[in-house]
């Protein structure tokens, strides 16, 4: 079987699912042939986005006392 190199796109989702998985770095690094720090960086970006877009959904809801003062209003 002949490896293929992953590209940089490639080598991002396979961190993000090794971590997932509940990989630690070192566990990941020789499987993408990546620096820890390369591994950091990714894992790091990937949870910033994912701490926003839960942020964004929690903004998005509102409580109980809006939703029935904006019914009052209409």
């Amino acid at each position: 079987m002949e490896f293929q190199p992953l590209n940089k796109f490639e080598k991002e989702k396979k961190v993000i699912e090794l971590h997932k998985q509940g990989k630690t770095i070192r566990q990941i690094a020789p499987e993408i042939h990546m620096s820890f720090r390369e591994i950091s960086k990714i894992i790091k970006a990937y949870e910033k986005k994912v701490r926003l877009g839960t942020k964004k959904l929690e903004k998005k809801t509102i409580s109980e006392s809006e939703y029935l003062y904006k019914q009052k209003i209409e």
